[in-house]
């Protein structure tokens, strides 16, 4: 995968994503978040090449911590469906 910013992918976890899903972030409080951190954090970071060394989306995001940049790609998805 070779998105290299936030809103790519942002962008692209909407597009896989069903309703179902979709409500459950969208319906989550912002502090509980970190209990989709096992889940849906693990799969972006394996699915979004993290893992991988995406060193461009890992510099968009402004971390190098894998696990920190999962969380701040489910709380930008969290606030895309807050809109």
């Amino acid at each position: 995968m070779d998105l290299k910013t936030l809103q790519e992918a942002v962008d692209h976890i909407l597009l896989d994503m069903d309703r179902r899903d979709r409500e459950e972030i969208a319906s989550a409080e912002k502090d509980k978040l970190i209990l989709f951190h096992h889940g849906w954090g693990t799969r972006i970071r394996n699915e979004l090449g993290l893992c991988q060394g995406n060193k461009d989306l890992l510099r968009n995001i402004g971390v190098t911590h894998l696990d920190a940049a999962s969380m701040k790609i489910i709380e930008a998805l969290w606030e895309r469906l807050q809109n």
